[in-house]
């Protein structure tokens, strides 16, 4: 086999089949961002929203941040055998191939701890979700009434978010 052969083959290998971070990005939605308003002395707020993966290779969402809070953690509810329900950090979140997860309220969530001022109904907040594979895909999150309970399944995704 030629030299040349040998570098147009693996010129190839190196150009099919294998997903770089813009391409990996490009198979996650971010999709129905939402929080919760706060009263004036809350220090914590929580983030929900749908992550889908459209792609063939699982992925698995890391950390978030967001400027209006000092901390911001991915977060679990469990019960346990007695029927009492804790609230846990989790270290990250397996988005699957071709699935979704949803973060709603009583199951996993977006822990923003510290913030820097109360959420008032109708504001947007700037996320940056963190990704094993994708890397760095933004979201807009909008600021719902106290009693809220989401945006509903036909909502468009959130400003901000990327995706096919």
């Amino acid at each position: 086999m030629s030299s040349s052969t040998i570098c147009l083959a693996l010129a190839l290998s190196l150009t099919m089949g294998v997903a770089t971070p813009q391409d990996q990005a490009s198979n996650l939605t971010v999709s129905r961002a939402w929080s919760r308003a706060t009263a004036p002395s809350a220090q914590a707020g929580a983030v929900f929203l749908v992550i889908s993966n459209s792609g063939s290779h699982d992925d698995a969402l890391r950390s978030v941040a967001a400027a209006c809070a000092d901390t911001v953690e991915l977060h679990s509810h469990t019960m346990d055998d007695q029927g009492i329900m804790h609230m846990d950090p989790v270290a990250s979140v397996a988005i699957p191939a071709h699935g979704a997860v949803e973060f709603k309220p009583g199951g996993l969530h977006i822990m923003l701890l510290g913030l820097k001022h109360p959420l008032h109904l109708g504001d947007h907040l700037a996320l940056i979700l963190h990704f094993d594979h994708a890397g760095t895909i933004p979201a807009d999150a909008l600021v719902m009434a106290p009693d809220a309970m989401g945006l509903g399944s036909g909502a468009p995704a959130a400003p901000g978010a990327r995706g096919p």
